[in-house]
C-alpha cells in the first residue's frame, strides 16, 4: 500500500486506471481509503502547501514541468489566493517563499496584516 501511494503521489493519480483504483479502495481499510482519496485529489506535481501567517494566503510549491507551469526553473511557487507564480531553483528556497507570499506576491503585499 505504501509503495502504491508513493507512485500515485509521484504521478498525481495518473498511474491508476479506474478498475485498479476501485479494487484498491475496496480492499483498503477506512483509514487507507481516506488517504488514497486524498492523494488522488492532489494536483499533479504538488510538493508542499502552507498558509502565510502574515496574509492568510495559501502558498504551494509545484514541480513546474509536472504542473505545466512554464518557468525556467524546476520549482514554481504559486500564491493560490492571487494566482501569482514565482520561479525558484531549489526546494528549500521554494518552501520558504511559499510560507512568505507577502514577500513576492503583489496581492499579498497590499493585504498584509
Amino acid at each position: 500500500m505504501r509503495r502504491l501511494l508513493a507512485a500515485v503521489r509521484k504521478h498525481g493519480g495518473a498511474v491508476l486506471k479506474l478498475p485498479v483504483a476501485i479494487e484498491l479502495l475496496a480492499q483498503a481499510t477506512p483509514a487507507q481509503r481516506k488517504r488514497v482519496k486524498a492523494v488522488l485529489n492532489e494536483p499533479a506535481g504538488l510538493l508542499y502547501r502552507t498558509t502565510d501567517r502574515e496574509t492568510g494566503a495559501v502558498g504551494s510549491v509545484y514541480i513546474a514541468s509536472e504542473q505545466g507551469i512554464d518557468v525556467d526553473t524546476k520549482y514554481a511557487v504559486v500564491c493560490e489566493t492571487h494566482s501569482t507564480i514565482l520561479a525558484d531553483a531549489t526546494l528549500k528556497v521554494a518552501k520558504r517563499d511559499a510560507a512568505n507570499t507577502w514577500d513576492w506576491c503583489d496581492g499579498c503585499q497590499s493585504k498584509r496584516r
